[in-house]
C-alpha cells in the first residue's frame, strides 16, 4: 500500500479506545490529538467508570454509552486495561459482538497480561470470525512518558496489520519494537522479560548504593559512576 493510499484508508477508519486508567488516558489523548490533526475526526472512548471519560470528552472525543456502541462505530479497537480479569471481561463482550460483524475489525490489546491469555484471545477471535485481526502490543514507560508520547511499543500479530496501524502507534511512542511474529504470546513474554530487567537493574543499583553508603562513599559519586559506565538516565 502506498503512503497516499494508507492515508486515505486511515481517514475512513473508525477508532475506539476502551480503558482510561493512568496509562490509557494518556495514550488515548495522544491518539485523539493525532486523529484530529491528520484525519479531522475524533476517537470514540468507553470506560467502566464514566467520570474518567471527561478529559477525553473535553478534548473532543466521542463518549460511547457501552462497549457494544463503541464497537458499532469502530473498525479498530484499542484496549488498555488493568489486569487479566478486566481484559477477559471486556473481550467476552467484544468477541460476542465480533461474531455479528461481516466487515473486518482489528483489536489492539495493550494491557500487561499473561502470554496464555493473549494466545487464548487470538484463538477465540479467529474461531469466531476469521476476517478479524488481534494484535498484542505491550507498552514500556510510565504515565509521564505516555503523556509526552515517549513510550516504547512492542508489537506482535499479523505483519500487514501491524504495518497499516504503525502511524497510530507512532503517535503515542518514541520507538516501536516489531517482533515480526504472528504468535501474539511473544509480546507478553517480552513484557515480562523487560519488567524483569527493569526490576533487576533497580535491585542492582540499590545494592551498589547500600555498599557505598556502608563505606562512607557519597551517593552522588556512585550515581555518577553508573552514568559513566552505563550512559542512560538513572
Amino acid at each position: 500500500m502506498t503512503h497516499q493510499a494508507q492515508q486515505q484508508q486511515q481517514k475512513q477508519d473508525g477508532i475506539g479506545w476502551i480503558g482510561l486508567g493512568e496509562m490509557g488516558v494518556e495514550m488515548a489523548s495522544d491518539l485523539q490529538k493525532y486523529l484530529v490533526k491528520t484525519h479531522g475526526h475524533p476517537l470514540t472512548v468507553w470506560n467502566r467508570t464514566p467520570g474518567k471519560t471527561d478529559r477525553l470528552a473535553d478534548e473532543g472525543a466521542v463518549v460511547a454509552t457501552s462497549i457494544e456502541s463503541l464497537l458499532a462505530q469502530s473498525n479498530i479497537v484499542f484496549t488498555s486495561l488493568s489486569n487479566d480479569a478486566a481484559v477477559e471481561s471486556v473481550y467476552s463482550v467484544l468477541l460476542e459482538q465480533a461474531r455479528l460483524r461481516s466487515d473486518p475489525v482489528v483489536f489492539v490489546e495493550t494491557s500487561t497480561i499473561y502470554p496464555t491469555l493473549a494466545s487464548k484471545l487470538a484463538t477465540q477471535l479467529a474461531s469466531a470470525s476469521p476476517q478479524h485481526r488481534f494484535l498484542q502490543n505491550l507498552i514500556f514507560g510510565r504515565p509521564t512518558a505516555a503523556a509526552t508520547a515517549q513510550l516504547v511499543w512492542v508489537t506482535s500479530g499479523d505483519e500487514a496489520t501491524v504495518t497499516s496501524l504503525r502511524p497510530y502507534f507512532e503517535s503515542m511512542s518514541r520507538a516501536i519494537l516489531d517482533l515480526k511474529t504472528e504468535d501474539v504470546s511473544r509480546a507478553s513474554v517480552f513484557k515480562l522479560m523487560g519488567n524483569f530487567l527493569v526490576v533487576g537493574s533497580i535491585e542492582l543499583l540499590s545494592e551498589g548504593l547500600a555498599l557505598g553508603g556502608k563505606n562512607s562513599i557519597e551517593e552522588g559519586d556512585v550515581l555518577k559512576l553508573v552514568e559513566l559506565l552505563f550512559p542512560s538516565p538513572v
